[in-house]
């Protein structure tokens, strides 16, 4: 655990594979038994309308055929609409939704570490549920089971804690997979920009 302690919160290969990483309002829950089939099925409906949400938001207009510029133009401002009434929804539901504090997490496809300010007691082996907000503009969480499989407290008041995630169907394990690598293209991005400018 003291490895991950030091690690830098962006995204990158690891011997995991992908990750995501930065800064998200999160929470996790200790469960009193493992989650029924009823259970994740219904999490793993609402995971997978979600991250197609995620999906649909972060598709870019490729280079297209000019016989169709009129038809990518209205396209485009039929987006911006939509941008515009996402965004006052937005705002709408924050007003009546808790969000929880933002905490440094580390996702993948098939574990999270998450350091949050807790003075709960998670011990190994605990059936938990974590609540990840991905992404500021759509305000709904990606919920995710699973099993502490390691905790180590950091001060008085803080804990990271590493958790398998159990239930992901092979439709959700693909489009989260899709997510984590499209934050990883954009910081990769980012950083030649940065470069670029030195």
């Amino acid at each position: 655990m003291a490895a991950i302690l030091a690690m830098s919160l962006n995204s990158q290969l690891t011997g995991n594979g992908l990750t995501f990483k930065g800064n998200v309002p999160a929470t996790v829950v200790q469960l009193d038994a493992p989650p029924s089939v009823d259970q994740n099925l219904h999490n793993d409906a609402q995971n997978l309308s979600l991250l197609k949400t995620f999906a649909v938001s972060d598709q870019a207009v490729r280079d297209s055929d000019p016989d169709l510029e009129a038809v990518l133009s209205e396209i485009y401002r039929l987006d911006q609409k939509l941008n515009l009434i996402q965004a006052l929804l937005t705002q709408l539901l924050l007003q009546h939704q808790v969000i929880p504090e933002r905490c440094p997490i580390q996702l993948g496809l098939a574990s999270l570490v998450v350091t949050l300010s807790s003075t709960e007691a998670f011990s190994v082996g605990d059936h938990v549920l974590a609540e990840l907000f991905l992404v500021d503009e759509v305000p709904r969480a990606l919920n995710f089971f699973g099993v502490v499989r390691g905790t180590e407290n950091v001060g008085s008041e803080r804990v990271v804690i590493d958790i398998e995630l159990s239930g992901l169907s092979d439709a959700v394990d693909s489009l989260l997979g899709r997510f984590i690598f499209s934050q990883h293209r954009r910081e990769v991005a980012m950083q030649r920009l940065i470069n670029d400018e030195e």
